[in-house]
C-alpha cells in the first residue's frame, strides 16, 4: 500500500464514522466562535 493509500484509508476510518465528523465539525464551529468573541471584545475595549 502506497502513501496515498494509507492517507486515504485514514481518512476513510475517520470521516467514515457520522459521530466523529459531528464532534470534529462541532468542536471546529465552538473554536472559531470563540475567537470571534474575542476578537470583538478586544476592539471594543480599544
Amino acid at each position: 500500500m502506497n502513501l496515498g493509500g494509507l492517507v486515504f484509508h485514514a481518512f476513510k476510518s475517520v470521516f467514515g464514522n457520522i459521530e466523529v465528523m459531528v464532534i470534529i465539525l462541532s468542536f471546529a464551529i465552538v473554536y472559531s466562535l470563540a475567537f470571534t468573541c474575542l476578537g470583538i471584545y478586544q476592539r471594543s475595549k480599544e
